[in-house]
This record gives structure tokens, C-alpha cells and sequence, in this order.
């Protein structure tokens, strides 16, 4: 059975006792939460780690006086618009470490950027077993207080979503990001 957000939403209210649901759109309680909260909390999981199936790499798009009319900063030579599906930028090409970002725009000296960066994935059928596990316990602990009010279950819930998350980025390391902590390093060796 393919990984749908109802599906991830239906094993994050089993973890606490609460009725499953047919669609996000449902009239439920349980539906209304789900779809208030599914979209931030798996935006957040992503962010939380450089996973291997969000990488993405894109050249960047240079802006020119129309496109930013203030210019860059007066440190940077360059403004470049922000990939729209960019959640977390990790680094530019050519071990540029002088950088800046806004909420849509990257500031640098490089001439033709290319950068690393963790994508959106709205595919849930994308995401690895231990992520949607991860992302499941993270929607539960989140939804627990609004749907039962206790408070307890909910602490439980984050405990187990830390679990479930070091899970996920041990595994994920281990499929081919062994130094997920230094993405520069690991981009240096991918174009090496």
C-alpha cells in the first residue's frame, strides 16, 4: 500500500486512540487537525535533517535589476532567486562559504551558483519507512493535546518520535550520506 498523508495521518491518531479518517477534507475533529497540521509538521521533519531522498541540486536563477531592485547587500556581488520548493539551503557549489539568505533570495560573490539544498517533498509515497514512521509520531505528539487534552500522552509521543527520528537519520546515513552532518564535505566529493 502506497504512503498517502491520510495514511501517515491515520498511524499518527491510532498512537493515541482516536478514530482514523477517510480524507483530510473529512468534517471530523480528527480531520480538521490533520490537515491544519500535517503540511507544517512534515515541512519541520524535512528541515530537521539533509535526507537523502529531499536533496536537490539546481542552478540559480541570477536576478537582475527588475527581479530585486534593492540589489545585493553591498558585501555580496550577486542576488539569486531562492528554488521555490527550497526548504533548508545547505550550501553553494565551489565551497563558497560566504553566503546569505532571505525568505526568497541568496546572496553571494559567486557568478553561476549552484546549490545544495533540502526540497519540499509533497510525495509521501517518496518517503522512506522510518521517515513516515518519524513524521507519524511527530504529527501524533502534535495532535494529542488539541484532540485529547492529555498532556502526558502527548510527552510520550514526543519521546517516541525522538526515538523514531534518530532511527531515521541513522538509516538514512547509512544509504549513502555518511557525513550528513558536514554537507559541504559531501557535496565536494559528489562533484570530485
Amino acid at each position: 500500500m502506497a504512503t498517502t498523508p491520510v495514511s501517515i495521518c491515520n498511524m499518527a491518531l491510532s498512537e493515541f486512540g482516536q478514530t482514523t479518517i477517510q480524507s483530510l477534507d473529512d468534517t471530523s475533529a480528527q480531520a480538521r487537525a490533520c490537515k491544519l497540521r500535517y503540511e507544517p509538521c512534515r515541512d519541520e521533519l524535512l528541515q530537521l535533517h539533509p535526507w537523502n531522498f529531499a536533496m536537490g541540486f539546481k542552478a540559480l536563477s541570477l536576478l537582475g535589476e527588475e527581479g530585486d531592485p534593492d540589489g545585493p547587500p553591498f558585501l555580496y556581488a550577486y542576488a539569486y532567486q531562492k528554488p521555490v520548493d527550497c526548504l533548508a539551503p545547505l550550501q553553494l557549489e565551489e565551497k563558497e562559504d560566504k553566503w546569505e539568505q532571505t525568505e526568497d533570495k541568496i546572496y553571494t560573490d559567486t557568478e553561476e551558483a549552484m546549490l545544495k539544498y533540502t526540497k519540499r517533498i509533497t510525495d509521501a509515497s517518496r518517503f522512506p519507512p522510518l521517515f513516515s514512521r518519524a513524521l507519524a509520531l511527530y504529527l501524533a505528539s502534535r495532535l494529542c493535546v488539541p484532540l485529547t487534552a492529555d498532556q502526558s500522552k502527548a510527552s510520550q509521543l514526543k519521546g517516541e518520535f525522538a526515538t523514531a527520528l534518530d532511527h531515521a537519520r541513522a538509516a538514512d546515513e547509512r544509504e549513502g550520506n555518511p557525513k550528513a552532518d558536514d554537507p559541504e564535505d559531501t557535496f565536494i566529493s559528489a562533484r570530485g
